[in-house]
């Protein structure tokens, strides 16, 4: 399970701060496919390595960063969730980040 806590100031709670629980060991389109696989960074070509250290970004601006169409940075995308089984980009970054890939 992955909690984080967001500070939101628009929000009016008692401290200021969002509570995001998200459970990492289930995938809710396919119960029987882990939600993340462990794969060998290897797993991943290098043009995947490349869109994955921007996942945070919307496609449109990992494209123009680096010089590929769209199409083609989603392409990317689809085939990192196929073989890691995440459901989302979402899930794809935590992912990422708990393999130490967006820091390398």
């Amino acid at each position: 399970m992955l909690t984080q806590r967001i500070p939101l100031s628009s929000l009016s709670s008692s401290d200021g701060y969002l509570t995001v629980s998200i459970n990492l060991n289930y995938c809710a389109e396919d119960s029987a496919k882990p939600a993340l696989q462990i794969i060998p960074i290897d797993e991943l070509t290098n043009a995947e390595r490349r869109v994955i250290k921007l996942i945070s970004l919307p496609a449109k601006n990992i494209a123009h960063h680096l010089n590929i169409s769209v199409h083609t940075v989603k392409k990317h995308i689809a085939n990192m969730l196929d073989k890691t089984g995440c459901v989302s980009s979402r899930e794809l970054a935590l992912w990422a980040e708990r393999k130490n890939i967006l820091t390398n």
